[in-house]
């Protein structure tokens, strides 16, 4: 590809006048080189484009006397990127139905919102209040702040009686479509991915700092060495004294699976696995075990694969399609089927902006994973090219 005619191409998609297969092109090829991606409508649309122009001029200079030449080859390195996409990118799209397309145009990325339960079984949505005090319950404070973060405090002042301790326990529950973060009481953080819930005590007692996940999270924990903090998940706990790991334990997914950022944590399987009962294994930085059914593996990863979530990226590194869909499912809210079970093996590699449309994320998907897409009632149905 020459470079007039991706400066061309550039035009063109600054004016909106791309086919979807041009228009896909260029976006992979600018997130190759930014990759928080967002969505692109008009004035972003010029503004990936400028940019792009920008980065050809610069990586030509004007230090070199033959600028004609150099220009040339010094553009080819980025240029390489753009005719690598096209061999494999530049072909139809496959037809999206017209009813598929107003749907998924409609359906935007999921967002702040939750529900929780307090002790005493009143159930709100978090979403639905506004900022400062939430709840005051058995010597906590509950508060919400304006960037949509759950604050607990502990709160002397309304202690049910002097020099009791809070019981009792809290429940936060993401949607689908949902997120969420808190700070418990200990000053420990967690991120809430969506189709998540989370149970903790009101204030921590006893010798451990005990919690329930279901779903994905991401932990901060407070630092407490006479105090380890446990997540118990999906037939595992995860036990620590003060560090930063990510867990995903859904209930409709196979494995279970813990990455470690910072400090070390214990992963140990619970009684329910027969074979695994009372294992145990201890992460390092950039470990992730993975258990399934019987087995429990540590290996190394990519920790940016593991918590792209919370970055608003999905990154997928020859991931089953079975458990790109499901992501996508739970972020958009919306139902997935597979009308041939074979494809859920396809292995899919790529990232994707999860502030983008559905219609966008679903068009990266046919463009790259060889699949296309229809609509019966309000679910998405895969099939084959």
């Amino acid at each position: 590809m020459k470079l007039n005619v991706a400066e061309r191409l550039l035009e063109k998609y600054a004016e909106g006048n791309c086919r979807p297969d041009e228009a896909m092109l260029v976006e992979l090829w600018f997130e190759s080189l930014e990759p928080n991606l967002v969505a692109a409508d008009a004035l972003e649309r010029k503004r990936i484009s400028a940019k792009m122009k920008l980065h050809i001029d610069r990586a030509a200079g004007r230090r070199f006397g033959n600028y004609k030449l150099f220009r040339s080859l010094a553009v080819a390195a980025s240029i390489a990127v753009l005719i690598g996409l096209a061999f494999y990118l530049l072909k139809p799209v496959p037809q999206m139905s017209a009813k598929l397309i107003a749907f998924a145009k409609q359906v935007k990325p999921g967002r702040q919102q939750a529900y929780l339960t307090l002790a005493n079984g009143k159930r709100m949505v978090l979403n639905d209040r506004g900022t400062g005090l939430v709840a005051a319950e058995n010597g906590i404070q509950i508060r919400k702040t304006a960037a949509g973060e759950l604050i607990y405090k502990i709160c002397k002042a309304c202690q049910p009686q002097e020099n009791s301790p809070a019981k009792g326990f809290n429940t936060i529950e993401t949607p689908r479509g949902g997120k969420y973060q808190l700070r418990l009481p200990d000053g420990t953080m967690v991120w809430l991915n969506a189709g998540s819930t989370f149970k903790y005590p009101l204030n921590f007692e006893g010798n451990k700092r005990s919690v329930e996940l279901s779903g994905e999270a991401y932990f901060e924990v407070a630092k407490d060495s006479r105090h380890p903090f446990v997540v118990q998940s999906k037939l595992q706990e995860v036990e620590v004294l003060g560090t930063h790991f990510n867990i995903s334990s859904y209930y409709n997914e196979s494995s279970v699976k813990t990455t470690l950022l910072e400090g070390a944590v214990k992963v140990r399987s619970l009684p329910a696995l027969n074979e695994t009962a009372g294992k145990s294994v201890t992460l390092k930085p950039g470990q992730q075990s993975v258990l399934i059914k019987d087995q429990l593996k540590v290996g190394q990863i990519d920790i940016e694969d593991a918590i792209g979530w919370k970055q608003g990226l999905f990154i997928f590194d020859e991931d089953p399609l079975v458990e790109v869909m499901h992501k996508i499912s739970r972020w958009y809210d919306v139902d997935i089927t597979f009308a041939d079970p074979s494809l859920k093996n396809t292995r899919f590699s790529g990232s994707i902006s999860r502030n983008l449309s559905l219609l966008k994320v679903l068009e990266k998907l046919s463009v790259t994973g060889g699949i296309r897409f229809s609509l019966e009632q309000r679910s998405i149905i895969i099939r084959e090219k």
